[in-house]
């Protein structure tokens, strides 16, 4: 799975060594929505795409329906935030859904093992258009990152 990152999440999260243990790559997306529902499973490879490459990955270990009291309670720093408030400030400058409030149910993939890559790869050397937001992609791509993730 390949998933478009938000850079200010991606970085913070790696330069504040929350890759250790599990984090919350939210969504700004609401959780009634079946565009929301991956189809991959535990422990499969989650690639971070950044500006167009991949800049690193994660396990997948499950979904979670949360608002976002219910993240930061759960997740603090490992959402990618220092505070609630800059969570939720992330939360609405990244969402064309304006109507995101501390009861709406956001999906958010739960990784472990988060790794950044020594250097990132650009999407079009693997076949990707760097257009892409979500890609599902084939063992083969999966079996040549290994090594990485």
């Amino acid at each position: 799975m390949l998933y478009h990152t938000n850079p200010n999440w991606f970085n913070y999260i790696f330069s504040n060594n929350m890759n250790v243990g599990l984090i919350n790559f939210w969504t700004n997306r609401n959780a009634n929505n079946p565009r929301s529902k991956l189809n991959i499973e535990t422990e499969s490879v989650f690639l971070f795409k950044v500006y167009g490459e991949v800049a690193g990955c994660g396990r997948y270990i499950r979904e979670e329906d949360l608002t976002i009291p219910e993240m930061w309670d759960k997740y603090k720093r490992g959402n990618g935030a220092d505070t609630v408030s800059q969570l939720e400030k992330m939360l609405h400058t990244t969402s064309i859904n304006s109507s995101i409030n501390n009861n709406t149910r956001l999906r958010c993939y739960i990784l472990d093992q988060a790794v950044r890559f020594k250097s990132t790869i650009p999407l079009k050397s693997i076949g990707i258009s760097p257009y892409v937001v979500v890609q599902y992609f084939d063992v083969n791509l999966s079996t040549k990152l290994q090594g990485q993730c």
